[in-house]
């Protein structure tokens, strides 16, 4: 008995030193030595004595910290909510990068179904101009939108008066909205995307199925090149530029409706990575694109034929010539209508339409340090029935969503993110 006796002190005195010379730091070791019966556990300094079986077992643990979540913060109303006069249709809205300035554009159902454009002045929106962008009626599906660029304070429009109408390039200048050169596409446009890269503006249409591209050349649009590409019907053009070559995504109709980017580097247009890509075999609808400070490229769309129908963003890899998704092949709740995608240094943000989420307006950032997606603050920020968004991001990487605020009536309501 005493041999035994010998045995558990020499025991718990072993468990009692190991333990204290456990490892430091922000880590916690415990250790629990058991000898015939007595089992002590030393866990910070802390000692029980208690019952068990023979064993001795040692474990430690590490204290993890916990990153900061990119998408922390939360969404404020720029103005006040509901600011036009009736319900908004065919919703843009862009920033001036020389100041940070933040446009919209809306056709008011409230003012005879006009165009207008407003700048927030810091206080209020106002009206750029005393009057509407056009003097027409515009009519226009949640497609066929008004294009918005603001460049050195100069506001630029490119819209469609009803599908299939002309197309119209105005700027507002010398306190009055005038048109931008005449474009030679009449009667037959549909779908718009309009850019300016430089003092040059470039617009991309889809003239009776045929993708065009033109640029302003003094007073006169001329073509980007000659060369045609069919498009079929229900596209989503959308255009970015690199330098002084025109990208151009769209739905591709002649390709299993799946996406397609074209791009013009001389006198033809070129396909980039290959004709219709996507997530399997499935089509895709909402096409949009963007490019990044690296001069990496990215298209983001919707699911079209797979539920539940989640939006989807690809990167073109110089290195393989091919087109692979930026994190999951849908990377939203459910399904995602109206798909915005916009680029912030090497970062991504992408507004659309949550179907999951009380069909409220959701935007993700991808935290290109990190490599993952983030909502930003919460889903459905705008609170449910909201429509048409709208993306843009200022220079201080500050993003801004427009959107047909169902809260409000149907009114225009912008929204910006301010994070923790």
């Amino acid at each position: 008995m005493k041999k035994y006796f010998v045995i558990i002190c020499l025991a718990v005195f072993a468990g009692l030193y190991f333990a204290g010379c456990g490892s430091s730091g922000g880590g916690e070791t415990t250790t629990t030595t058991t000898v015939q019966g007595a089992t002590t556990t030393t866990a910070q300094g802390a000692t029980t004595t208690t019952i068990q079986e023979a064993t001795t077992t040692t474990t430690t643990s590490t204290t993890s910290t916990t990153s900061t979540n990119p998408g922390s913060g939360t969404w404020s109303a720029v103005g006040t909510r509901g600011f036009s006069t009736g319900s908004a249709e065919g919703v843009a809205i862009a920033c001036d990068e020389s100041n940070g300035s933040i446009y919209v554009a809306c056709v008011d159902r409230g003012k005879g179904d006009k165009l207008y454009v407003m700048r927030f002045d810091g206080a209020d929106w106002v009206e750029v101009g005393s009057g509407p962008v056009t003097s027409e009626a515009v009519s226009i599906s949640e497609n066929d939108v008004p294009s918005l660029i603001v460049n050195n304070g100069i506001p630029y429009a490119a819209f469609i008066t009803s599908p299939g109408a002309d197309l119209l390039v105005r700027k507002y200048s010398g306190g009055a909205w005038v048109d931008v050169g005449s474009l030679p596409v009449s009667g037959s446009a549909g779908y718009c995307s309009l850019q300016i890269t430089g003092e040059t503006p470039y617009v991309a249409t889809n003239d009776f199925g045929l993708m065009k591209v033109f640029y302003l050349n003094g007073a006169t649009w001329d073509w980007v090149n000659s060369s045609l590409v069919s498009l079929g019907s229900n596209h989503w053009l959308s255009l970015a530029m690199l330098g002084t070559t025109p990208y151009v995504a769209f739905r591709d109709a002649n390709n299993n409706s799946r996406a397609t980017v074209k791009y013009s580097p001389g006198g033809s247009w070129a396909t980039l990575g290959g004709a219709g890509f996507g997530v399997e075999s499935d089509s895709v609808v909402y096409t949009s694109l963007a490019i990044n400070s690296s001069n990496n490229i990215f298209v983001a769309f919707k699911r079209n034929a797979v539920s539940p129908y989640k939006a989807v963003v690809m990167k073109y890899n110089s290195t393989t010539t091919s087109w692979e998704a930026v994190g999951a092949e849908g990377i939203s709740d459910g399904e995602a209508d109206l798909t915005r995608l916009k680029c912030f240094g090497q970062d991504l943000y992408l507004s659309y339409k949550d179907m999951a989420n009380q069909s409220g307006i959701t935007t993700l950032l991808y935290d290109h340090s990190s490599a993952g997606w983030y909502v930003l603050g919460t889903a459905a920020f705008s609170g449910q029935e909201a429509d048409l968004p709208a993306l843009t991001v200022d220079p201080n990487g500050t993003p801004y969503v427009a959107f047909q605020d169902g809260q409000s009536q149907g009114k225009l309501t912008v929204m910006k993110f301010t994070g923790n």
